[in-house]
């Protein structure tokens, strides 16, 4: 068997630097409705799950409500649209998304995004892979919310683009 460096050398090449990080750093759980005050953030996790596909389950995932520098963004994580979710407000910027398999449809996420009404709204799980998610979920997500509510600005973002907030 390979020792724990040699195996945690394999995961380096094939994964994330995220992926990565993980195995030499503490990881400290966080589960739905804890909150965290960090030394410049506060963090809010929320409810994060599927009601009927089998990715997803109640209790286990979570989204995040993030505080910083008087701004607020909310990563929903790989969610339905879900009750727990439906109340959350006063949000700048979300990032939801948009691949209707593990997550959010793109109509969904346009619904959410009407509820929420954040300032921004990112779009994820498109262009990635092949099977989950493409460009037109992204693109009908846009059309759909410039539909329901004009306000709000949805940035569809390119594999390893930045944007400035």
């Amino acid at each position: 068997t390979p020792s724990n460096s040699s195996a945690a050398s394999d995961v380096y090449k094939r994964q994330t630097p995220y992926t990565a990080l993980k195995l030499f750093r503490p990881v400290d759980k966080i589960h739905p409705e804890e909150k965290r005050d960090l030394p410049h953030m506060k963090i809010r996790t929320v409810h994060a799950y599927n009601i009927d596909k089998p990715f997803h389950l109640k209790g286990f995932g979570v989204g995040f409500i993030i505080e910083l520098d008087n701004l607020t963004i909310y990563h929903t994580g790989d969610t339905d649209l879900i009750q727990e979710i439906q109340k959350i407000r006063d949000i700048d910027i979300l990032l939801v998304p948009v691949d209707g398999i593990h997550g959010l449809s793109s109509e969904d996420a346009a619904r959410l995004t009407a509820m929420i009404k954040p300032k921004i709204a990112i779009p994820m799980h498109y262009g990635t892979v092949p099977e989950i998610g493409s460009h037109r979920d992204a693109e009908k997500f846009r059309d759909l919310v410039a539909d329901l509510i004009g306000e709000t600005e949805v940035r569809i973002m390119e594999i390893g683009e930045t944007t400035e907030i």
